[in-house]
């Protein structure tokens, strides 16, 4: 599937992420699974939940969907994602130098996991507050498990977390810790709430 990709890139127009698609297509057409994986992971740090669920408005502006199938972009991501078992294995990242600075994330739906994600990278340590029992948010709840497993939405969190972030499930700010208290504990409070 993977090799039938023109290059083109309108997909990457049209990604609201503006995912370096044709990097990632083209390693998987290679055979280059990790290859592809590092690719994914510079800009989106969730494959495994957005391989099943996301809007693909890439696979819409295809030039391929002109005479026929667009490029299954959507299902070529997961495809990576689920070949990789050991994402810290692969992937070889490591937080950077440590900055001293303490963020707290309100929620741990996509925007909570991402900047979770990044922010370990550059060294700041984070601390993610969700009042369900896992990550994921609103995917957690809403899509059915046949369409995004749990399993899936854990490999993708388990991740963030083996990089050092905290994530604190069955908490929920303002009532079992007060806003006011993160205000005062932690340099920068990131709400991600959906």
């Amino acid at each position: 599937e993977a090799a039938r990709c023109l290059g083109c890139k309108l997909c990457e127009q049209a990604c609201p992420a503006h995912l370096q698609i044709y990097e990632y297509i083209h390693a998987v057409a290679e055979d280059l699974p990790e290859k592809s994986l590092k690719k994914i992971f510079e800009d989106n740090p969730i494959p495994s939940i957005c391989g099943r669920i996301c809007m693909k408005h890439c696979e819409d502006a295809c030039s391929l969907s002109i005479r026929g199938d667009a490029l299954a972009i959507r299902w070529l991501k997961r495809f990576v994602a689920d070949t990789i078992d050991d994402y810290k294995k692969a992937l070889e990242l490591s937080p950077g130098k440590s900055t001293g600075k303490k963020i707290a994330v309100i929620g741990a739906g996509p925007s909570g996991l991402s900047l979770a994600y990044f922010l370990r990278l550059k060294g700041h340590e984070v601390f993610v507050f969700d009042e369900l029992p896992g990550g994921g948010g609103t995917l957690r709840t809403g899509p059915p498990t046949y369409r995004l497993p749990l399993d899936s939405i854990d490999k993708d969190v388990n991740y963030i977390k083996s990089l050092g972030a905290t994530f604190k499930f069955n908490t929920k700010v303002g009532k079992d810790i007060k806003f006011d208290k993160l205000l005062k504990d932690y340099d920068a409070v990131f709400i991600g709430i959906g």
